[in-house]
């Protein structure tokens, strides 16, 4: 027997593990000693996260996806695979007067290929979101191989795939699986690895021939194979599919489904929610649920039709959707088949260990991750050319109108009325005004549904260890560098038609009041995409926001002269600080003095110190926000 026994995908360990959640030299047992050598994604004894520890016998040690047995000195792998185990699952949401499950018990043995079916509103997409972990029951629990399926040592044993899209739709299919497989696989990862990694998971999924093409030019069929190939590059141990088959002819929709069947006669535990039955005889069992989340059979596929008595499954739809008959025959079939599965959970439950880990995942190291986010983040603005090409082009257009719209003396030292009879240094609060309108509306208008947009992406991805800081700090890195260039543009532009009085210290300080309102806006935009349901609701809420803002700025009515409330308000409205910022290197107030005409508002005597003490933490507060809210949405 070996005193020093090494672990790990390299050929030279004398335990190899083939997969990608296996780092090369993953652990060393010398000794009886366990030792974790800086694994990607750790090593774990019973459940709990280790460094060092002394093993005893009958111990279960996790590495990667293989689970292993400490027996007389040594490990001996038990293979690969995990059960999964519903043990009364409730879930009702907050408003609602009934739950959507209640007190559902399942078991799932490693290596079954389950298919959950019923009417729309029979609790599938809940049930499997409560397995899956993206929900948390009201009451009951879901355990992994008889341990809490919160424990860090499954945070990578999951597959997910559901009916929104999980890719980014602007990438190539192979920069999106390239991305995928970087979130996926352990650091060190080679390129030539993940290159090949990406080319198996295409192939498993017959779209190596679309490789090169943007997924939104793919057909839905297609756009589901790349979620399911980029889920397999993580390798888990368990998937859960949600209508993976809908929209395929019935060619690819047979060829999924085998594919899903080999899967679990792998070792994978495979889920799928599906209505389509013409290949459903492939699952090993079935769980039919009737509306209010009622179970009504759970069994092999072939005994479905038998227990309903009737010939297909189009009839079992049919009955269920009949109060009469679920009245009649369908409670009495609800009751039994409950407590057919509370029986086969008790028993399971025997068998069960009971472990759990705060410990969080080690994988990422900070900066790694910002470093593909923000890569990411790169590749999507470049991939949306015509986007982009909007983005920069909104600057130029606004200083050109501005730059037609203002006289050019509009800031000369010597003033003479114009045939309206009006200095024109009176448009000059106007136009800049109209300056920091421009930049807040860059800001919110083009962040307002980043995050709305991508909100089953971005839940995928948290289910693999992305930080929710990083994920809002990669965007708004890269909206604050776009929008350097867009009100550097802006400004830039209106100084070629209107000669702007100021030095050029000056007018870097009159970039940065520009861009501080236009982060501000992105901050606003950011807020309402995460609380925002859809991409357009986030557009229209944006407007009123917007409108609110504009009416708070004291370029209508100053802050002085508003009531107590109102004026307090003002104080969260960044234009306010834009403009205030802009008036005061422009020397309105004392241009207008000169002109012996009334100051317009006291905010114009701010001084530069002054409207950053304000300006800069309002900034930060309204980046923070969609923080906090990300943050909200994920403990849920």
């Amino acid at each position: 027997m070996k005193d020093d026994f090494l672990i790990g995908r390299d050929r030279e360990c004398d335990l190899v593990l083939e997969s990608p959640l296996v780092s090369r030299f993953h652990a060393r047992l010398r000794n009886g000693v366990l030792q974790d050598l800086d694994s990607a994604n750790g090593t774990f004894v019973n459940g709990v996260l280790v460094r060092n520890a002394t093993l005893s016998a009958g111990q279960r040690v996790t590495v990667g996806p293989y689970h292993l047995l400490y027996e007389e000195g040594t490990l001996r792998s038990k293979g690969r695979g995990l059960s999964v185990s519903c043990q009364q699952l409730t879930y009702q949401p907050p408003g609602f007067s009934r739950p959507l499950l209640h007190d559902l018990n399942l078991e799932v043995p490693q290596g079954t290929f389950l298919a959950v079916v019923g009417t729309s509103g029979a609790g599938k997409s809940t049930l499997m979101k409560l397995m899956a972990g993206l929900s948390r029951p009201t009451s009951g629990q879901v355990l992994y191989d008889g341990r809490p399926q919160s424990s860090p040592e499954f945070q990578r044993s999951v597959g997910w795939v559901p009916q929104e899209e999980i890719v980014h739709a602007h990438l190539q299919v192979k920069v999106a699986l390239k991305f995928s497989a970087e979130l996926r696989l352990p650091r060190g990862t080679s390129p030539e690895e993940i290159e090949r990694r990406v080319h198996y998971a295409a192939e498993q999924v017959t779209l190596s021939h679309r490789l090169e093409s943007p997924i939104l030019r793919l057909s839905g069929g297609e756009k589901k194979r790349v979620a399911l190939a980029a889920e397999e590059l993580g390798d888990p141990d368990i998937f859960f599919l949600d209508e993976p088959t809908s929209g395929l002819d019935p060619g690819l929709e047979k060829e999924i489904m085998m594919s899903l069947r080999d899967l679990s006669r792998r070792g994978r535990t495979v889920v799928l929610i599906t209505h389509a039955t013409d290949n459903i005889k492939l699952c090993d069992s079935l769980l039919f649920l009737a509306p209010g989340g009622h179970p009504v059979y759970h069994g092999p596929p072939e005994g479905a039709t038998g227990a309903f008595g009737v010939e297909d499954f189009a009839e079992i739809y049919r009955l269920l959707t009949d109060p009469a008959w679920f009245e009649k025959h369908g409670q009495s079939l609800a009751a039994k088949t409950r407590d057919e599965l509370k029986k086969s959970g008790s028993e399971a439950a025997t068998l069960q260990e009971t472990s759990s880990s705060s410990q969080a995942n080690r994988r990422w190291n900070p900066l790694q991750q910002l470093r593909l986010l923000l890569s990411r983040e790169l590749y999507l603005t470049m991939a949306d050319r015509s986007n982009t090409i909007l983005f920069l082009l909104q600057a130029p257009i606004i200083a050109l109108i501005l730059g037609q719209l203002f006289p050019k003396d509009l800031f000369s030292l010597t003033q003479s009325l114009n045939s309206q009879g009006k200095f024109p240094v009176m448009e000059a609060p106007t136009m800049l005004f109209m300056l920091v309108v421009a930049s807040l509306f860059f800001g919110a208008v083009n962040s307002c549904r980043e995050l709305v947009k991508e909100r089953s992406i971005y839940i995928r991805e948290r289910l693999l260890g992305v930080r929710p800081e990083l994920y809002l700090l990669s965007k708004v890195i890269l909206l604050g560098l776009k929008g350097l260039i867009s009100v550097g543009l802006l400004l830039g532009g209106v100084a070629l038609f209107i000669p702007l009085p100021w030095t050029v210290e000056e007018f870097l300080l009159a970039l940065g009041f520009c861009w501080a309102t236009y982060m501000g806006g992105v901050g606003l935009g950011l807020v309402l995409s995460a609380l925002a349901g859809t991409a357009e609701q986030a557009t229209t809420l944006v407007t009123v926001v917007l409108i609110i803002q504009l009416m708070l700025s004291g370029a209508f009515i100053p802050a002085d002269s508003m009531s107590s409330p109102l004026a307090q308000l003002s104080v969260l409205a960044v234009c306010r600080w834009g403009l205030a910022g802009l008036s005061y290197i422009s020397e309105i107030n004392l241009r207008f003095s000169e002109l012996h005409m009334p100051f317009l508002t006291s905010d114009f005597f701010l001084t530069p110190s002054e409207i950053w003490s304000i300006f800069v933490p309002l900034v930060v507060l309204h980046l923070l926000l969609p923080l906090l809210i990300l943050y909200r949405r994920s403990s849920k």
